[in-house]
């Protein structure tokens, strides 16, 4: 293994430590462990190179131990690796992954490798920051396939309280509308008439129309306003009569409700804001993307 310049390791018995994570007390509990599990192996006949190669085997990260399978017509994704005209100058051949390259470097390759979808309720400071960081990345070719699921609070708290009633018609329209659904509704809108880059713009408008620093909430005339920024250089009719129309026929409202549903079985919902990076659950800060990467 090559360690980089500035970098230490440690390693128990061919297995490497966390250095942060330990202590005298805890490298004496492994040391134990250790001594205890070869004891028992050879017990059992196991050889003595079999054993020695168990005990060089890292135990798996925090990270590993959850793995959700999010595949699902409610991700949206931002862009594709492999179509998109942006990412033409790429190599595809996947054998790049395994030129050398600088200590933390994703090679950039044609293919769909690492699929980074965020979970995020899209009426929170924490939702609009981490659209604001997937718009970021994504306009400096960060070589990852970004999407998001949407989910409203609101109304995940109005299923907790219905229980087993979540799957029934009536729990939807018993709810009234919250700005997280709005919102849900309105990109869903975006994505189909006016493709899924348009639909992302008026999520990060969002954050404009609100205040890029600000803790509140955005209310609803923020939502309407972000809607019209967006759809202005698009929309043959003006943007406040669409708006307008939406906000009386509501049309996929079901699909928005759908999402958030979809959200409440994954479990993810009490996270607030995560990333599930090939499925794996991180948090959903830059850092955490990079280091998970």
């Amino acid at each position: 293994r090559m360690v980089p310049p500035g970098k230490s390791l440690m390693a128990l018995n061919g297995a490497l430590i966390n250095i942060e994570d330990i202590d005298l007390y805890r490298l004496f509990d492994l040391v134990h462990q250790d001594l205890s599990l070869a004891d028992q192996l050879s017990k059992v006949k196991i050889p003595g190179d079999t054993i020695r190669s168990l005990l060089s085997t890292s135990p798996p990260s925090e990270s590993s131990t959850l793995r959700i399978d999010f595949r699902s017509s409610h991700v949206h994704y931002l862009n594709n690796l492999e179509e998109d005209s942006m990412y033409k100058r790429w190599r595809s051949n996947v054998n790049e992954i395994l030129m050398p390259t600088f200590p933390g470097q994703l090679r950039y390759i044609r293919k769909n490798l690492f699929h980074a979808v965020y979970i995020i309720d899209p009426a929170t400071t924490c939702g609009l920051e981490a659209i604001d960081m997937i718009m970021n990345l994504y306009e400096n070719q960060f070589p990852m396939r970004f999407g998001v699921i949407l989910y409203s609070t609101t109304f995940i708290e109005s299923l907790e309280k219905n229980g087993d009633e979540i799957n029934a018609s009536s729990s939807a329209s018993a709810v009234e509308e919250d700005i997280s659904s709005m919102i849900i509704r309105l990109f869903i809108y975006i994505k189909e008439y006016h493709g899924v880059k348009t639909a992302f713009k008026f999520l990060s408008n969002i954050h404009s129309e609100s205040g890029d620093s600000g803790e509140e909430p955005p209310e609803k005339h923020h939502v309407e306003g972000a809607f019209i920024d967006a759809l202005l250089p698009k929309s043959k009719s003006p943007p406040q009569d669409v708006l307008l129309k939406l906000e009386q026929e509501k049309p996929s409202e079901d699909v928005a409700h759908d999402s958030s549903r979809f959200v409440f079985k994954l479990g993810l919902a009490n996270r607030k804001c995560c990333l599930l990076l090939n499925g794996l659950v991180y948090n959903s800060n830059e850092e955490a993307l990079v280091n998970a990467a």
